[in-house]
């Protein structure tokens, strides 16, 4: 298992054009969106990805004690063990996708859904919007085991080219949403298409610099899932704080 890392010039230059290039679309989309959606429905699509990214208080930071752990495999050229961290990781993270898409569901169906406290201008896509919103996240979390493995192998450059592709394509596909007079649940259907190709490039750039990378359900560890869980806790305190600010 040889995997050589770029310099640390290559990867902080790509960190930098991914923040970049994210910091600018941002900064052009959202007037667009602004002026497209209204005040209320743009308020609300800024507030479902508030909603969701809280969701993160549960997920024990499994993605970035992958990271950890896999620096180490790498390092000490433990190829198979790098397989049972990264399927350990997505079953955890698919599993805990169903429950909270489960939730989302049961939220938007039951009779006293949070749908009847939803403003006029949002009460008919608003309800479904936030259901595909969890949908989005629980794929996000699934593919960011991919990132916590390249990462773990010092590919940050990798990784920094995947948020710019995926940038780049949140571009295009907001610009067709707005041109096609689309709303929430078109928006967060494109969120849904770059959340998949994430995951799909970074397990191909994961299966391409260790062709011995294999995801069973076989490699799904307990004791490797403790290992994660332990350290991510203590990281989770720190996130924790951030989400409170």
């Amino acid at each position: 298992m040889t995997v050589t890392p770029p310099s640390l010039r290559r990867n902080t230059t790509y960190n930098a054009l991914s923040s970049l290039m994210a910091l600018a679309v941002g900064f052009v989309l959202a007037p667009l969106l602004l002026w497209h959606l209204g005040v209320d429905r743009f308020g609300f699509w800024s507030l479902v990805w508030a909603i969701t990214g809280s969701l993160a208080l549960v997920d024990r930071r499994i993605a970035a004690a992958v990271t950890r752990f896999a620096a180490d495999a790498w390092a000490r050229g433990e190829g198979e063990r790098l397989g049972h961290l990264a399927s350990t990781g997505l079953a955890f993270y698919l599993a805990l996708g169903l429950l909270e898409v489960a939730g989302a569901v049961l939220l938007y169906i039951l009779p006293t859904r949070v749908a009847f406290e939803f403003p006029a201008a949002v009460a008919a896509e608003g309800g479904l919007t936030l259901v595909l919103a969890v949908a989005v996240f629980a794929i996000n979390s699934a593919a960011s085991v991919f990132v916590g493995l390249l990462q773990g192998l010092q590919r940050f450059d990798l990784t920094a080219v995947v948020a710019i592709a995926a940038t780049c394509l949140r571009a295009v596909g907001v610009l067709a949403v707005v041109g096609l007079g689309g709303g929430l649940r078109e928006l967060v259907l494109v969120e849904g298409a770059i959340a998949l190709f994430q995951g799909l490039v970074g397990y191909v750039q994961a299966r391409r610099l260790l062709p011995r990378l294999r995801l069973v359900p076989s490699g799904v560890a307990g004791s490797v899932f403790k290992e994660l869980g332990a350290f991510g806790l203590k990281l989770q305190v720190a996130h924790l704080a951030f989400l409170v600010s």
